[in-house]
């Protein structure tokens, strides 16, 4: 398949860089890089927010069951100091 694609003139310049400094044979090599690491990016990114899914869920099954308590950040910056400095 192929088809045209504008590019603002400071991303046609970033293109022809990258074919200029030899590591692309062409513009569409660029391109279809690009487009590969934007899609690992997101395959990424979405592990990440399913992760972070995961673990509000665990957290709230430990509210839900009772298995939280209150703390003080005082409390908790002592002990961080108390071990710092022991």
């Amino acid at each position: 398949m192929s088809f045209n694609v504008s590019l603002p003139k400071e991303i046609e310049a970033q293109v022809r860089e990258h074919v200029a400094s030899g590591l692309y044979c062409s513009a569409s090599e660029v391109i279809r890089e690009a487009l590969r690491l934007l899609e690992a990016y997101h395959v990424v990114q979405q592990a990440q927010l399913n992760a972070l899914r995961a673990d509000i869920d665990t957290g709230m099954d430990d509210v839900n069951a009772g298995r939280v308590a209150s703390v003080s950040m005082a409390e908790i910056k002592l002990q961080g100091r108390r071990l710092r400095d022991s």
